[in-house]
């Protein structure tokens, strides 16, 4: 049966009632209806309501099923007051009337009235929300009244005409009255809720006094009563007062904070973890698109006062109170596992909003988001510790697997015992981390090990960890480690090449000597496990020449150290440096830049650091020579050697060193020399008196030439097949110096006055050489060294 109706009016006339089969005449007494039984109180309203509307938008029709429930208002501009309408009947239990939305409906005009009556409801609008003074009560009936909203928006399914936007204010509006219910609820212990009505003994009504004191609302009777009713919508700024509460009650009472933390804990931890609980239950409700849009329950101030009780908790819980530390098995300290949830989950929720397409418009969201990650990076491993140290390790367990830190885990499972691993006592903890998360557990697992030097952790492990540990050696390259695996797998090859290339980065001698040596059986083993007879001569070369490099140095701590045994009693490393200088190195006293790089050498030796190539060589040519000729020599073989620098700089050092061979022999020279059958030694202190031959025979020439660093090097390199540009250097060649260029490029930080105060002694070697003329020498003495080499 067609029940439709059809509702009507003229200006100050009677209403107009138009059935299937009928058309009346209607006049209300409204007196009567008033007076009517209160349970039917909602017709009154309604009619009320219809009649305005009727008499504001006069030729407007209005059309109401009352069987189907359809209700329509032709005008747009109507709809908001539909919907207080309806909020206000249907929530009756017996109302007779339902109401329905048309699916034609315009989208803006219901997400317009479906916010303001959300926001009239936070507001306790007397038009919607009746006057109780049972705070409880009305609080009760405010939220059931946005739950009835969302209810009916689904109902009619227009959810997806609304906004994700507008859904996100309706959740939010409808979470912080949840939140907030629980203040006007009993405390079972205590049988008194949060909203207690002493302000001199309460952290809540302190916190909403100073509040509402801030935004100039404290003139109401009942403060508190007033922010429940009134300003709801601030409850996350209310919370961002908890911690200044707390504190100032400690400070006006002359109280340990301690005594006032367990309430200010309790209002923040429940008005953030019901919101969250709201909002996670009726995510679907409201059809939530996570992340939350500018979101309330992780504001800075938010963050910074949960932070702040966290941090106040541990300070109070650990200090030494009267003679003894406070118990963390009762308040406060049973709240820190829930203050570290909720910091966790402020700064994660923040993070993802910071991290979505509508922070996009925001000023400095990016930079926000990099201080927070962080600092949330910086926070985790502390808060951990901090749960853990008070006796909530399996929190910091949880909080660390939720947040999938994996480097936090393995930091907590390395407390305790670490090695043998079996006798870890989180070992099945590891284990099972491991069937859990794979390798983004593992590969966190095997850092912590190579961070804390537990490498024997690493490689004690069973064969379940062997292909987690190649993915993670492949995925995170680390050649000082990973020959250790190589080799344990019988990678012989792989291992004996890594070694090589360890060697020479190597900074420690004993580390370098010790790789060299390692590579060099493991290409033994290779060979002998491939049953190959020949040896791979170029890589046999390439570690014998980088032993010989390491006997280089120890050849010269040797005779540094030989330097230091006429010295009794313990000395400094300076004054060990200091002796070693005078003794070894006297041609130095008259060039100090170059003096003080061989005293920064001689203490990298003693403190057993690996030279590069250059600054051996340098080492071996600055230092007295009179009973090591052979050392010029070696220092060419080893420049000889060098590929991975730049060839102006071989070259530069290649003419540094032949520099230094001519005017070694400048200082002392020595021969033997036969008079009347007797060998003796004598002593020529210039080239320009080797050079006089008055009264001295050929043979006693050749003995003199024969005693020259410039004859022993020369002997020592021209047999050599491998010859490169500037093996061999005349002296005219020997006169080029290093370039400012060259010297800042090998000694990058020294200042401009360093560097020149090198160019000078350089400057000075190349004054002493051109002064000695020695090309007619050099070829002399280099007939004399071929002579004897071939025969």
């Amino acid at each position: 049966m067609d029940r439709t109706l059809g509702v009507g009016t003229q200006d100050d006339g009677p209403l107009l009632v138009l059935t299937a089969t009928t058309m009346m005449k209607v006049s209300m007494n409204l007196n009567a209806i008033l007076a009517y039984d209160i349970e039917y109180v909602f017709v009154t309203i309604l009619l009320k309501q219809l009649l305005n509307l009727a008499k504001k938008w006069r030729g407007q029709a209005c059309q109401v099923c009352h069987d189907s429930g359809n209700l329509v208002q032709r005008s747009a501009r109507c709809k908001n007051s539909f919907l207080h309408i309806f909020s206000l009947t249907n929530r009756l239990r017996q109302n007779p009337l339902q109401f329905s939305l048309p699916p034609d409906l315009d989208e803006e005009s219901l997400m317009q009235g479906a916010q303001q009556l959300s926001q009239a409801v936070l507001e306790s609008d007397p038009d919607i929300i009746q006057k109780n003074h049972d705070l409880g009560a009305q609080l009760t009936e405010r939220k059931e009244r946005l739950s009835w909203l969302i209810r009916f928006i689904n109902d009619n399914a227009v959810l997806g005409k609304i906004s994700q936007q507008c859904r996100q204010k309706l959740a939010t509006d409808a979470e912080k009255l949840f939140a907030v219910c629980v203040f006007a609820t009993p405390n079972p212990q205590s049988n008194q809720s949060f909203a207690r009505t002493s302000p001199a003994h309460s952290i809540l009504n302190d916190a909403v006094h100073a509040y509402m004191q801030e935004i100039n609302e404290g003139h109401h009777e009942d403060v508190i009563r007033a922010f429940f009713r009134l300003r709801v919508v601030d409850i996350g700024r209310l919370v961002g007062k908890v911690g200044e509460a707390a504190t100032q009650a400690a400070r006006l009472t002359q109280r340990d904070i301690i005594e006032f933390l367990p309430e200010a804990n309790r209002i923040v931890l429940t008005v953030l973890n019901s919101a969250f609980d709201y909002r996670d239950y009726n995510l679907q409700v409201y059809g939530i698109d996570l992340p939350m849009i500018t979101p309330w329950s992780s504001k800075p101030a938010v963050i910074d006062v949960v932070l702040g009780l966290f941090d106040a908790t541990t300070k109070a819980i650990e200090a030494p109170s009267s003679g003894h530390r406070t118990k963390s098995d009762s308040e406060p300290g049973t709240q820190l596992p829930d203050l570290a949830a909720a910091l966790f989950t402020c700064i994660q929720e923040r993070l993802d909003w910071l991290g979505s397409p509508f922070a996009m418009s925001e000023p400095g969201y990016q930079r926000d988001r990099e201080e927070l990650s962080k600092k949330f990076d910086m926070l985790r491993p502390e808060v951990f510790e901090t749960l853990r140290r008070n006796g909530y390790a399996n929190a910091a367990f949880s909080l660390a697997e939720k947040y999938r830190d994996f480097s936090g885990l393995a930091s907590l499972c390395h407390k305790d015992t670490v090695y043998p691993p079996e006798s870890n006592p989180n070992f099945l903890r590891i284990q099972a981390y491991i069937e859990r998360f794979k390798d983004g557990f593992t590969t966190e697992l095997y850092r912590w090990y190579i961070q804390h030097g537990e490498l024997r952790v690493m490689f004690a492990h069973d064969d379940s960890h062997s292909p987690h540990i190649d993915k993670y050696f492949a995925e995170n390259p680390s050649n000082s480690i990973s020959w250790i695996n190589d080799l344990g797998k019988e990678r012989y090859s792989i291992a004996c090449a890594t070694l090589l290339k360890e060697a020479g980065h190597a900074g420690n001698l004993d580390a370098k000597h010790l790789m060299l040596s390692i590579g060099k059986l493991a290409h033994l083993a290779q060979l002998h496990e491939s049953n190959t007879g020949a040896a791979d001569s170029s890589l046999l070369d390439a570690f014998h020449d980088d032993l010989d490099f390491v006997s280089v140095h120890e050849a010269l701590l040797q005779e540094f150290r030989s330097a230091l045994d006429a010295i009794r009693g313990r000395q400094t490393l300076d004054s060990q440096i200091d002796t070693i200088v005078k003794a070894t190195a006297t041609g130095l006293q008259e060039k100090p830049a170059l003096k003080d790089i061989f005293k920064d050498l001689v203490r990298g030796l003693l403190q057993g650091r690996a030279l590069c190539i250059e600054d051996a060589v340098d080492v071996l040519t600055l230092k007295d020579n009179d009973s090591s000729l052979e050392d010029f020599a070696t220092a060419l073989h080893l420049l000889a050697r060098v590929q991975n620098l730049p060839e102006a700089r071989i070259t530069s050092a290649f003419r540094t060193v032949w520099r230094r061979v001519y005017i070694h022999d400048e200082c002392v020279i020595s021969w033997d020399n036969l008079v009347f059958g007797y060998s003796t030694k004598a002593c020529v202190c210039s080239w320009d008196a080797i050079r006089k031959t008055a009264n001295v025979s050929d043979a006693e020439l050749s003995a003199r030439f024969r005693s020259t660093a410039l004859y022993n090097t020369l002997c020592a390199i021209i047999t050599k097949d491998h010859q490169p540009a500037g093996y061999e250097t005349s002296p005219d060649e020997a006169l080029v110096t290093p370039t400012m260029t060259e010297i800042t490029s090998r000694w990058p930080g020294l200042t401009q006055e360093q560097v020149e105060a090198l160019v000078q002694d350089y400057n000075l070697e190349c004054d002493l050489l051109g002064d000695l003329d020695l090309n007619d020498v050099f070829h002399r003495v280099r007939e004399l060294a071929v002579h004897d080499v071939e025969w």
